[in-house]
């Protein structure tokens, strides 16, 4: 099995459709010898919490948060990979040239693309006879679902059942180089209205409370009622008069951004 070389990508772009963003690739070979490509990405992308806790509690005290890893307000949802399939050829072409190839297309409801987003691209070099096979799985496997829509087609890869040849297998292997390239999208800029977080809670159902010192004989049981089961979490320093009277806070789902699954680590590859 040849390794194929796969050339650079030339650029990652995208294009306003509607209120989302369709995002396309495109790449040339100048020796002719490519002209089948298939893509894959990873998606990265930033959310904020709709409450930001500058405090935490531990052990019957509420201290300062003071280190990155500590905050609890912007979370990465990080290495989510594309579930669909993307291939193109140049093989009825002169040139070996692939210009704005569609890829994914990201919708503003779905909250990625609010703050930053990120798009790795992967991009292989494949066989004929490999693109014919991702063309016919694309196929029976995105688009079908009406009457209008074509038959399945038969799907034949190259692997085989050794024990018994005639059981069918459906897979493909192919052997090349990976060539990738990393965008970045800035929500901010974005010529159409995003959601401001991700859901859920929405604001409605994350009422901010607060607890006061006063009543000092019974401050701890409170705190501890309100903050040992992890089902709150404390905000901010409640003040009167340039003096601490208490702290305010609101449900952990509504402080602490990784209960939707993100990380609060920040990749080593973000902007800033």
């Amino acid at each position: 099995m040849a390794n194929e070389q796969t050339p650079a990508i030339d650029s990652v772009g995208y294009a306003v459709q509607g209120s989302g963003l369709q995002f396309n690739i495109s790449t040339h070979d100048n020796t002719n010898n490519t002209r089948y490509y298939r893509w894959d990405y990873d998606e990265t992308w930033s959310y904020f919490s709709l409450n930001k806790s500058l405090i935490y509690y531990k052990n019957q005290q509420i201290l300062p948060r003071l280190l990155n890893d500590s905050l609890i307000y912007e979370c990465y949802e990080h290495g989510t990979p594309s579930n669909s399939i993307f291939v193109a050829t140049s093989s009825h072409l002169a040139q070996d040239v692939i210009s704005h190839a569609p890829l994914g297309y990201v919708a503003a409801s779905t909250g990625k693309i609010t703050r930053i987003y990120s798009l790795l691209v992967k991009q292989y070099a494949i066989t004929g006879d490999a693109f014919t096979y991702w063309t016919l799985l694309k196929k029976n496997s995105e688009q079908l679902g009406s009457i209008f829509d074509a038959q399945p087609s038969s799907l034949t890869g190259n692997i085989q059942c050794i024990t018994n040849p005639a059981e069918p297998v459906i897979g493909f292997i192919s052997v090349s180089t990976i060539t990738t390239k990393r965008i970045f999208v800035n929500g901010v800029y974005l010529p159409f209205p995003v959601p401001y977080n991700l859901p859920p809670p929405p604001q409605a159902e994350c009422p901010v409370d607060s607890i006061l010192f006063a009543p000092a004989f019974t401050y701890t049981v409170r705190l501890s009622d309100i903050f040992a089961a992890g089902e709150n979490v404390p905000i901010n320093v409640v003040e009167m008069y340039g003096a601490v009277i208490g702290y305010t806070y609101a449900r952990t789902d509504c402080v602490d951004c990784r209960v939707l699954g993100g990380t609060n680590i920040k990749p080593s590859y973000w902007p800033y």
